[in-house]
């Protein structure tokens, strides 16, 4: 019997994100790791994507992005992920954290509609918020210095 995968992606041209050329093959993902790759792989996938002609490519990076607001009102993150982008590095001046008492006791109140940061500042930096509310950390990862 096959191997079964999450996700198979078939005979897409995968960038390794290293620079080399593409290369021809098949990509099975299980939960959220990649967990094979090769030509022609026999497996099945629970969902099948036919890739020909198509780029596959690790997520790319955002590094110098201004998302911060548009993540703590709706953190789905379609602009990034709809171009790719699973990690986004903010902090060019100022970021939600991590923040010490210094910088803390400069930071402005936040608008009316951010006020409720706790939720998403966890998913930021551990321990910068006291509570963690389920289902609302940001659909991409997250670096940020001050």
């Amino acid at each position: 019997m096959a191997q079964s995968y999450d996700v198979l992606i078939r005979n897409g041209s995968l960038y390794d994100g290293t620079g080399a050329p593409p290369v021809q093959a098949d990509l099975a993902i299980s939960g959220d790791r990649i967990v094979a790759v090769g030509g022609h792989l026999t497996a099945r996938g629970r969902i099948e994507i036919e890739a020909g002609g198509k780029a596959v490519a690790p997520g790319f990076i955002n590094m110098l992005s201004w998302s911060t607001e548009s993540l703590i009102e709706d953190g789905q993150s379609q602009s990034e992920i709809r171009q790719a982008v699973t990690l986004q590095v903010m902090g060019e001046g100022w970021s939600m954290g991590p923040l010490n008492e210094t910088m803390k006791s400069e930071v402005q109140p936040p608008p009316a509609r951010l006020r409720d940061v706790r939720p998403f500042a966890r998913s930021l930096h551990p321990g910068t918020a006291d509570h963690h509310t389920p289902g609302r950390d940001p659909a991409v990862d997250i670096a940020s210095g001050g």
